[in-house]
Protein backbone atom coordinates (compact mmCIF):
# COMPACT_ATOMS: atom_id res chain seq x y z
CA UNK A 1 0.00 0.00 0.00
CA UNK A 2 2.84 2.40 0.79
CA UNK A 3 4.34 1.98 -2.73
CA UNK A 4 1.24 3.04 -4.73
CA UNK A 5 1.81 6.85 -4.60
CA UNK A 6 5.41 6.40 -5.76
CA UNK A 7 4.35 4.08 -8.60
CA UNK A 8 1.65 6.53 -9.66
CA UNK A 9 4.15 9.41 -9.59
CA UNK A 10 6.64 7.42 -11.71
CA UNK A 11 3.89 6.60 -14.20
CA UNK A 12 2.86 10.25 -14.52
CA UNK A 13 6.50 11.32 -14.91
CA UNK A 14 7.01 8.73 -17.67
CA UNK A 15 3.90 10.00 -19.50
CA UNK A 16 5.10 13.61 -19.27
CA UNK A 17 8.56 12.65 -20.51
CA UNK A 18 7.07 10.71 -23.44
CA UNK A 19 4.84 13.67 -24.32
CA UNK A 20 7.83 16.09 -24.22
CA UNK A 21 9.91 13.77 -26.44
CA UNK A 22 7.07 13.54 -29.01
CA UNK A 23 6.68 17.34 -29.08
CA UNK A 24 10.44 17.85 -29.52
CA UNK A 25 10.53 15.31 -32.40
CA UNK A 26 7.62 17.01 -34.18
CA UNK A 27 9.28 20.41 -33.83
CA UNK A 28 12.83 19.38 -34.83
CA UNK A 29 12.77 21.02 -38.28
CA UNK A 30 12.41 24.87 -38.45
CA UNK A 31 9.40 26.20 -40.38
CA UNK A 32 9.95 27.23 -43.96
CA UNK A 33 9.77 30.87 -45.14
CA UNK A 34 6.58 31.85 -47.04
CA UNK A 35 6.67 31.38 -50.80
CA UNK A 36 7.05 34.50 -52.94
CA UNK A 37 5.28 33.35 -56.16
CA UNK A 38 1.75 34.34 -55.03
CA UNK A 39 0.45 30.71 -54.78
CA UNK A 40 -1.84 29.45 -52.03
CA UNK A 41 1.13 27.97 -50.16
CA UNK A 42 2.96 31.33 -50.42
CA UNK A 43 -0.02 33.17 -48.96
CA UNK A 44 -0.01 30.98 -45.82
CA UNK A 45 0.88 32.98 -42.78
CA UNK A 46 4.63 32.94 -42.13
CA UNK A 47 3.88 34.23 -38.65
CA UNK A 48 2.17 30.96 -37.60
CA UNK A 49 5.25 28.99 -38.65
CA UNK A 50 7.69 31.29 -36.91
CA UNK A 51 5.54 31.48 -33.75
CA UNK A 52 5.35 27.69 -33.59
CA UNK A 53 8.33 27.74 -31.24
CA UNK A 54 6.63 29.87 -28.54
CA UNK A 55 4.04 27.22 -27.49
CA UNK A 56 6.79 24.57 -27.39
CA UNK A 57 8.88 26.77 -25.09
CA UNK A 58 5.87 27.25 -22.80
CA UNK A 59 5.19 23.49 -22.89
CA UNK A 60 8.81 22.78 -21.93
CA UNK A 61 8.56 25.12 -18.93
CA UNK A 62 5.23 23.52 -17.96
CA UNK A 63 6.79 20.04 -18.22
CA UNK A 64 9.67 21.07 -15.95
CA UNK A 65 7.30 22.70 -13.44
CA UNK A 66 5.05 19.63 -13.38
CA UNK A 67 8.03 17.34 -12.79
CA UNK A 68 9.23 19.49 -9.87
CA UNK A 69 5.74 19.59 -8.33
CA UNK A 70 5.37 15.79 -8.61
CA UNK A 71 8.80 15.23 -7.18
CA UNK A 72 8.06 17.64 -4.32
CA UNK A 73 4.83 15.80 -3.62
CA UNK A 74 6.63 12.44 -3.62
CA UNK A 75 9.05 13.79 -1.00
CA UNK A 76 6.33 15.47 1.06
CA UNK A 77 4.23 12.26 1.33
CA UNK A 78 6.93 10.10 2.95
CA UNK A 79 7.72 12.97 5.29
CA UNK A 80 4.11 13.07 6.44
CA UNK A 81 3.89 9.26 6.74
CA UNK A 82 6.99 9.09 8.91
CA UNK A 83 5.86 11.67 11.49
CA UNK A 84 5.14 9.26 14.36
CA UNK A 85 3.29 10.22 17.53
CA UNK A 86 5.98 8.46 19.62
CA UNK A 87 7.67 11.11 21.76
CA UNK A 88 10.81 9.07 22.32
CA UNK A 89 11.88 8.91 18.59
CA UNK A 90 15.53 8.57 17.79
CA UNK A 91 17.65 11.69 17.14
CA UNK A 92 18.62 10.39 13.68
CA UNK A 93 14.90 10.18 12.59
CA UNK A 94 14.29 13.80 13.71
CA UNK A 95 17.30 15.02 11.72
CA UNK A 96 16.06 13.17 8.60
CA UNK A 97 12.60 14.73 8.96
CA UNK A 98 14.14 18.23 9.22
CA UNK A 99 16.30 17.56 6.15
CA UNK A 100 13.19 16.48 4.17
CA UNK A 101 11.35 19.62 5.28
CA UNK A 102 14.28 21.75 4.11
CA UNK A 103 14.29 19.98 0.72
CA UNK A 104 10.52 20.47 0.41
CA UNK A 105 10.85 24.20 1.07
CA UNK A 106 13.64 24.45 -1.52
CA UNK A 107 11.53 22.60 -4.09
CA UNK A 108 8.53 24.80 -3.31
CA UNK A 109 10.65 27.90 -3.97
CA UNK A 110 11.95 26.37 -7.20
CA UNK A 111 8.36 25.50 -8.20
CA UNK A 112 7.31 29.13 -7.59
CA UNK A 113 10.21 30.34 -9.77
CA UNK A 114 9.17 27.96 -12.54
CA UNK A 115 5.59 29.20 -12.34
CA UNK A 116 6.87 32.78 -12.78
CA UNK A 117 8.91 31.65 -15.79
CA UNK A 118 5.86 29.87 -17.20
CA UNK A 119 3.77 33.04 -16.85
CA UNK A 120 6.51 35.05 -18.60
CA UNK A 121 6.67 32.47 -21.43
CA UNK A 122 2.88 32.58 -21.83
CA UNK A 123 2.99 36.41 -21.95
CA UNK A 124 5.71 36.29 -24.60
CA UNK A 125 3.64 33.78 -26.63
CA UNK A 126 0.64 36.13 -26.49
CA UNK A 127 2.84 39.05 -27.56
CA UNK A 128 4.28 37.09 -30.49
CA UNK A 129 0.85 35.86 -31.58
CA UNK A 130 -0.16 39.49 -32.12
CA UNK A 131 2.48 39.74 -34.83
CA UNK A 132 0.75 37.02 -36.89
CA UNK A 133 -2.05 39.21 -38.22
CA UNK A 134 0.30 42.12 -38.91
CA UNK A 135 2.74 39.89 -40.81
CA UNK A 136 -0.10 38.36 -42.85
CA UNK A 137 -1.43 41.81 -43.72
CA UNK A 138 2.01 43.11 -44.72
CA UNK A 139 2.67 39.99 -46.77
CA UNK A 140 -0.59 40.54 -48.67
CA UNK A 141 0.30 44.19 -49.26
CA UNK A 142 3.76 43.21 -50.43
CA UNK A 143 2.39 40.65 -52.89
CA UNK A 144 -0.25 43.07 -54.22
CA UNK A 145 2.33 45.85 -54.54
CA UNK A 146 4.65 43.52 -56.44
CA UNK A 147 1.88 42.56 -58.87
CA UNK A 148 0.78 46.21 -59.33
CA UNK A 149 4.37 47.29 -59.81
CA UNK A 150 5.02 44.55 -62.40
CA UNK A 151 1.86 45.43 -64.36
CA UNK A 152 2.51 49.17 -64.23
CA UNK A 153 6.14 48.67 -65.20
CA UNK A 154 5.11 46.55 -68.20
CA UNK A 155 2.63 49.22 -69.28
CA UNK A 156 5.20 51.97 -68.79
CA UNK A 157 7.81 50.06 -70.78
CA UNK A 158 5.34 49.49 -73.62
CA UNK A 159 4.23 53.14 -73.52
CA UNK A 160 7.83 54.36 -73.41
CA UNK A 161 8.77 52.21 -76.42
CA UNK A 162 5.74 53.41 -78.42
CA UNK A 163 6.43 57.03 -77.51
CA UNK A 164 10.08 56.63 -78.47
CA UNK A 165 9.06 55.32 -81.89
CA UNK A 166 6.53 58.13 -82.25
CA UNK A 167 9.16 60.72 -81.32
CA UNK A 168 11.58 59.27 -83.88
CA UNK A 169 8.85 59.38 -86.56
CA UNK A 170 7.94 62.94 -85.55
CA UNK A 171 11.62 63.94 -85.70
CA UNK A 172 11.87 62.58 -89.23
CA UNK A 173 8.65 64.35 -90.22
CA UNK A 174 9.85 67.56 -88.56
CA UNK A 175 13.14 67.43 -90.48
CA UNK A 176 11.22 66.86 -93.72
CA UNK A 177 8.90 69.75 -92.90
CA UNK A 178 11.84 72.03 -92.17
CA UNK A 179 13.40 71.03 -95.48
CA UNK A 180 10.12 71.83 -97.21
CA UNK A 181 9.97 75.22 -95.48
CA UNK A 182 13.52 75.95 -96.58
CA UNK A 183 12.69 75.00 -100.17
CA UNK A 184 9.50 77.07 -100.09
CA UNK A 185 11.32 80.08 -98.66
CA UNK A 186 13.91 79.78 -101.42
CA UNK A 187 11.17 79.50 -104.05
CA UNK A 188 9.42 82.52 -102.50
CA UNK A 189 12.55 84.61 -102.83
CA UNK A 190 12.94 83.51 -106.47
CA UNK A 191 9.29 84.34 -107.20
CA UNK A 192 9.58 87.70 -105.48
CA UNK A 193 12.49 88.53 -107.75
CA UNK A 194 10.47 87.55 -110.79
CA UNK A 195 7.13 89.05 -109.61
CA UNK A 196 7.35 91.76 -112.21
CA UNK A 197 7.11 89.22 -115.02
CA UNK A 198 3.36 89.01 -114.87
CA UNK A 199 0.12 87.96 -113.24
CA UNK A 200 1.02 84.29 -113.45
CA UNK A 201 4.05 84.89 -111.31
CA UNK A 202 1.87 86.72 -108.76
CA UNK A 203 -0.57 83.82 -108.68
CA UNK A 204 2.25 81.36 -108.05
CA UNK A 205 3.58 83.60 -105.30
CA UNK A 206 0.16 83.69 -103.61
CA UNK A 207 -0.13 79.91 -103.86
CA UNK A 208 3.37 79.57 -102.47
CA UNK A 209 2.47 81.79 -99.50
CA UNK A 210 -0.53 79.59 -98.73
CA UNK A 211 1.61 76.48 -98.84
CA UNK A 212 4.23 78.17 -96.66
CA UNK A 213 1.58 79.10 -94.08
CA UNK A 214 0.20 75.53 -94.10
CA UNK A 215 3.72 74.17 -93.64
CA UNK A 216 4.27 76.55 -90.71
CA UNK A 217 1.03 75.36 -89.04
CA UNK A 218 2.06 71.74 -89.53
CA UNK A 219 5.44 72.48 -88.02
CA UNK A 220 3.78 74.12 -84.97
CA UNK A 221 1.38 71.17 -84.54
CA UNK A 222 4.21 68.66 -84.65
CA UNK A 223 6.20 70.64 -82.11
CA UNK A 224 3.21 70.62 -79.75
CA UNK A 225 2.83 66.87 -80.25
CA UNK A 226 6.49 66.33 -79.42
CA UNK A 227 6.16 68.44 -76.26
CA UNK A 228 3.06 66.46 -75.23
CA UNK A 229 4.91 63.17 -75.73
CA UNK A 230 7.79 64.43 -73.58
CA UNK A 231 5.35 65.48 -70.83
CA UNK A 232 3.71 62.03 -70.87
CA UNK A 233 7.12 60.35 -70.64
CA UNK A 234 8.03 62.54 -67.64
CA UNK A 235 4.75 61.61 -65.93
CA UNK A 236 5.47 57.92 -66.57
CA UNK A 237 8.91 58.24 -64.94
CA UNK A 238 7.38 59.98 -61.91
CA UNK A 239 4.80 57.19 -61.56
CA UNK A 240 7.54 54.56 -61.73
CA UNK A 241 9.50 56.38 -59.01
CA UNK A 242 6.38 56.59 -56.82
CA UNK A 243 5.75 52.86 -57.18
CA UNK A 244 9.39 52.12 -56.40
CA UNK A 245 9.18 54.23 -53.22
CA UNK A 246 5.95 52.51 -52.14
CA UNK A 247 7.48 49.09 -52.79
CA UNK A 248 10.53 49.97 -50.66
CA UNK A 249 8.30 51.21 -47.80
CA UNK A 250 6.35 47.93 -47.77
CA UNK A 251 9.56 45.85 -47.85
CA UNK A 252 10.96 47.87 -44.91
CA UNK A 253 7.73 47.35 -42.92
CA UNK A 254 7.90 43.62 -43.69
CA UNK A 255 11.55 43.59 -42.60
CA UNK A 256 10.67 45.13 -39.21
CA UNK A 257 7.89 42.60 -38.67
CA UNK A 258 10.17 39.70 -39.73
CA UNK A 259 12.97 40.70 -37.33
CA UNK A 260 10.45 41.23 -34.50
CA UNK A 261 9.13 37.71 -35.13
CA UNK A 262 12.41 35.81 -35.25
CA UNK A 263 14.27 38.01 -32.72
CA UNK A 264 11.62 39.40 -30.31
CA UNK A 265 12.76 42.13 -27.97
CA UNK A 266 16.04 42.76 -29.84
CA UNK A 267 17.10 45.55 -32.20
CA UNK A 268 19.91 46.52 -34.54
CA UNK A 269 22.79 44.16 -35.12
CA UNK A 270 21.73 41.95 -32.20
CA UNK A 271 18.37 41.30 -33.92
CA UNK A 272 20.09 40.51 -37.23
CA UNK A 273 22.54 38.10 -35.54
CA UNK A 274 19.66 36.41 -33.72
CA UNK A 275 17.75 36.06 -37.02
CA UNK A 276 20.76 34.37 -38.71
CA UNK A 277 20.89 31.80 -35.91
CA UNK A 278 17.14 31.35 -35.37
CA UNK A 279 16.46 30.79 -39.08
CA UNK A 280 19.63 28.63 -39.50
CA UNK A 281 20.62 30.65 -42.57
CA UNK A 282 24.15 29.27 -42.91
CA UNK A 283 23.08 25.64 -42.34
CA UNK A 284 20.19 25.92 -44.83
CA UNK A 285 22.51 27.41 -47.47
CA UNK A 286 24.79 24.37 -47.27
CA UNK A 287 21.87 22.10 -48.21
CA UNK A 288 20.83 24.09 -51.33
CA UNK A 289 23.93 23.54 -53.48
CA UNK A 290 22.13 21.07 -55.75
CA UNK A 291 19.26 23.50 -56.47
CA UNK A 292 21.46 26.33 -57.83
CA UNK A 293 21.62 26.27 -61.65
CA UNK A 294 23.32 29.59 -62.42
CA UNK A 295 27.02 30.29 -61.86
CA UNK A 296 26.17 33.92 -61.13
CA UNK A 297 23.68 32.90 -58.42
CA UNK A 298 26.20 30.43 -56.96
CA UNK A 299 28.82 33.20 -56.69
CA UNK A 300 26.26 35.46 -54.99
CA UNK A 301 25.35 32.72 -52.48
CA UNK A 302 29.04 32.16 -51.67
CA UNK A 303 29.46 35.84 -50.99
CA UNK A 304 26.29 36.00 -48.84
CA UNK A 305 27.59 32.98 -46.90
CA UNK A 306 30.76 34.93 -46.07
CA UNK A 307 28.81 38.10 -45.15
CA UNK A 308 26.38 36.24 -42.85
CA UNK A 309 29.27 34.40 -41.19
CA UNK A 310 31.06 37.70 -40.49
CA UNK A 311 27.79 39.17 -39.16
CA UNK A 312 27.35 36.17 -36.84
CA UNK A 313 30.87 36.69 -35.46
CA UNK A 314 30.53 40.48 -35.14
CA UNK A 315 30.40 42.02 -31.63
CA UNK A 316 27.16 44.03 -31.60
CA UNK A 317 28.15 45.87 -28.38
CA UNK A 318 31.16 47.64 -29.88
CA UNK A 319 30.63 51.39 -30.65
CA UNK A 320 31.80 51.00 -34.26
CA UNK A 321 29.75 47.84 -34.97
CA UNK A 322 27.08 49.76 -36.94
CA UNK A 323 29.71 51.38 -39.20
CA UNK A 324 31.46 48.03 -39.73
CA UNK A 325 28.16 46.40 -40.71
CA UNK A 326 27.35 49.19 -43.19
CA UNK A 327 30.74 48.80 -44.87
CA UNK A 328 30.29 45.03 -45.02
CA UNK A 329 26.89 45.25 -46.78
CA UNK A 330 27.68 48.19 -49.10
CA UNK A 331 30.55 46.42 -50.86
CA UNK A 332 29.64 45.13 -54.31
CA UNK A 333 26.01 46.34 -54.50
CA UNK A 334 24.56 43.27 -52.73
CA UNK A 335 20.94 44.47 -52.81
CA UNK A 336 20.94 44.86 -56.62
CA UNK A 337 22.49 41.39 -57.06
CA UNK A 338 19.91 39.82 -54.72
CA UNK A 339 17.03 41.49 -56.61
CA UNK A 340 18.45 40.25 -59.93
CA UNK A 341 18.71 36.68 -58.58
CA UNK A 342 15.13 36.85 -57.25
CA UNK A 343 13.88 37.96 -60.69
CA UNK A 344 15.64 35.09 -62.51
CA UNK A 345 12.90 32.96 -64.20
CA UNK A 346 14.43 29.52 -63.56
CA UNK A 347 15.36 30.12 -59.92
CA UNK A 348 14.31 27.40 -57.44
CA UNK A 349 11.72 28.40 -54.83
CA UNK A 350 13.94 27.39 -51.88
CA UNK A 351 16.73 29.57 -53.25
CA UNK A 352 14.33 32.50 -53.72
CA UNK A 353 12.99 32.17 -50.17
CA UNK A 354 16.51 32.04 -48.74
CA UNK A 355 17.63 35.06 -50.81
CA UNK A 356 14.60 37.08 -49.66
CA UNK A 357 15.32 36.26 -45.99
CA UNK A 358 18.97 37.25 -46.49
CA UNK A 359 17.79 40.59 -47.94
CA UNK A 360 15.50 41.19 -44.92
CA UNK A 361 18.40 40.46 -42.52
CA UNK A 362 21.11 42.47 -44.31
CA UNK A 363 19.41 45.43 -46.01
CA UNK A 364 18.32 48.71 -44.41
CA UNK A 365 19.99 50.83 -41.73
CA UNK A 366 22.05 49.14 -39.01
CA UNK A 367 19.41 50.03 -36.40
CA UNK A 368 16.55 48.24 -38.22
CA UNK A 369 14.56 45.77 -36.18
Amino acid sequence: MGDKPDNQTDRIERLLQQWGADEAQRSANPPAMPRLDGTHAGRASAGRRVLRWAPLAAAAVLLAASGVVLYMDSLARPAKDHVAPVASGAAGGLAATQSDAHRIRALQEESADLRVQLAAANAKAVELSGLESEMSKLQGQLEQSRLDYSKKLARLEATSADEQKARQAQARQLAAARLQVTELETAQRVLQAASAEGAEAKKQAADLKLRLAAAGEELTRRRKGEESAEAKLADAHQEAQRLELRHREIVEAFQRTYLASVAPGQRGLQARKAAVRARQMIQRLAGMSGEVKSDQTRQLLDRLDAVLTRLDLMNANRPDSGESFSRLVSQGDLERQIDAALAAPAQAENVKNWLFEAKLILMGGPDAG
